[in-house]
């Protein structure tokens, strides 16, 4: 793996000293974005930094964030000063560079349609296990149940069915002698 990191790192190395170089000289960030965080297609590599409100305002990260990669998490925390820029980083997304646009404010946060019914969906669906097992147990501490023994083993059946198979094998063999044996009442006697 670090193998694989430091050969994909190796490949970049000219784009990311450019960059560098650029952020350096006091280019502006959102442009090189739009310059380097482009697709082969053309479309956006992280489409929520060209989109509104990630554009302005960037991701809301805290070192106990697990929303976002820890590659992510961890090169978002490594920055001291706002304005500040990470190393490039590289995560299953691709190479990166993170820049701290600024801190949040302290406080509630409004929440989105999106979260509310995330939110929503979460907490329905947590009452809806609690309920669930509160139910099954109610029902089993309700439920009259003896147990008779323990179900007997594969062993124990067989060991059982060839028994009854050779008591049937013995009566029937007993029943075909006594019928062989003693004759008839309705036979005439032998001249």
């Amino acid at each position: 793996v670090n193998e694989a990191k430091a050969a994909i790192f190796n490949s970049l190395a000219d784009t990311i000293d450019e960059i560098n170089q650029k952020i350096a000289d006091g280019a502006d960030f959102d442009e090189l974005i739009a310059t380097y965080g482009v697709n082969e297609d053309g479309t956006a590599s992280d489409p929520g930094m060209t989109t509104e409100p990630y554009m302005t305002s960037g991701y809301e990260v805290c070192s106990a964030s697990t929303a976002y990669v820890p590659e992510f998490v961890e090169a978002a925390m490594s920055i001291d000063n706002v304005g500040g820029v990470s190393a490039p980083y590289l995560s299953s997304y691709g190479v990166h560079i993170v820049k701290y646009i600024g801190d949040v404010e302290g406080g509630p946060i409004p929440m989105t349609d999106e979260q509310r019914e995330a939110k929503r969906q979460s907490l329905l669906t947590s009452k809806q296990n609690e309920l669930y097992t509160a139910t099954l147990e109610n029902w089993m501490a309700e439920a009259d149940i003896t147990y008779t023994g323990l179900t007997p083993s594969i062993a124990e059946l067989e060991a059982t069915q060839t028994q009854d198979t050779a008591t049937a094998s013995t009566e029937a063999e007993a029943q075909t002698a006594e019928e062989t044996a003693a004759p008839e009442a309705t036979e005439a006697p032998a001249a």
